[in-house]
């Protein structure tokens, strides 16, 4: 427990005894707070916010209860509609940590989580919320490992942004004509998803 930090461990009700809160209590004083599942929409909200401003930094609770819909998350509308029209109901753990902590906060952020658990979302939606789609200039890079991953990622997010004006995503890798990438990037592109090859390469010729 690090103080100023934020540190969620979230238990499963059922393994939450009065003797084990009440040493927790003891132990964290008021950093900590008990969630459960009866929690209605504005006390979940009430809790994120204290997360987020350091208030609470250990949560106990209901992991499966703690969900909060999109609109909560610090999302503008014209992202919104794009996950309804996508067919997102409700954010995985990962994006509901993640995405009001990447907008709200300069820090930096390392989030794991598992295959398939939503991660592109996770730090693709807060990076549209923060881009200035009015500049044409590069203002994101997304490293992916494999060429196919960074096609899959340049797709989610031009989906992600399919209601926003003005804004332009381009996948780099290699095996695909490197001319014609510096050409879009001359162009302005404001998101580059890129192999770490292919967006080295860039940057050495001053492109990115």
């Amino acid at each position: 427990f690090a103080a100023g930090k934020q540190v969620l461990y979230l238990l499963p009700e059922i393994a939450l005894t009065a003797q084990m809160i009440r040493r927790l209590q003891k132990h964290f004083g008021g950093n900590i707070a008990i969630y459960h599942s009866k929690f209605n929409n504005n006390e979940r909200i009430e809790l994120w916010n204290k997360i987020r401003t350091g208030e609470i930094q250990i949560v106990l609770g209901a992991r499966s209860s703690l969900f909060l819909p999109f609109k909560n998350l610090g999302l503008s509308q014209n992202i919104l509609d794009a996950l309804e029209k996508l067919g997102y109901e409700h954010p995985t753990p990962i994006q509901e940590i993640a995405i009001p902590q990447i907008i709200n906060y300069e820090n930096d952020l390392k989030a794991f989580a598992q295959t398939g658990t939503g991660k592109t979302a996770a730090f693709g939606l807060p990076i549209l919320e923060m881009i200035d789609n009015e500049s044409s200039a590069t203002q994101a890079i997304i490293l992916s490992p494999t060429r196919e991953l960074a096609i899959q990622i340049a797709k989610s997010i031009e989906g992600f942004s399919q209601n926003i004006d003005n804004l332009k995503v381009l996948a780099v890798y290699g095996g695909a004509s490197i001319d014609d990438q510096i050409r879009s990037l001359g162009k302005g592109v404001q998101i580059v998803v890129g192999t770490p090859g292919r967006t080295v390469k860039k940057k050495k010729r001053k492109r990115l």
